[in-house]
């Protein structure tokens, strides 16, 4: 199987950056959650401890900007549903206690 880093980190780099408007962002999570919900990889595939964790803080790390309320409220609402799709994952197992507690604060 394929490293799912390969496909998983241009969107994590997008996410990330402070360069890019939120509507280009949304974009990027609606990606990752696609990859979530086709199953991509498990826990037994090779990176998939990495990326999993990278995803949380990756997303996790997302700064709002204050420009466009409409356009954050979304992507708050797409980084919710990633964070309940990572925790319903199968490679979810292999989330470390910190990433699991970093949702947890994130998502209440």
């Amino acid at each position: 199987m394929t490293d799912p880093s390969i496909y998983v980190s241009p969107f994590l780099d997008v996410i990330q950056s402070d360069d890019i408007p939120a509507t280009a962002t949304t974009v990027a999570l609606q990606s990752v959650l696609k990859i979530l919900c086709l199953g991509m990889f498990d826990k037994k595939t090779p990176g998939a401890r990495d990326v999993i964790n990278s995803a949380i803080t990756a997303i996790t790390g997302y700064r709002l900007e204050k420009t466009n309320p409409v356009a954050e409220d979304a992507v708050m609402m797409r980084i919710l549903h990633i964070l309940t799709a990572i925790m319903r994952h199968r490679a979810s197992i292999l989330l470390t206690d910190q990433s699991i507690c970093i949702v947890v604060n994130t998502c209440f």
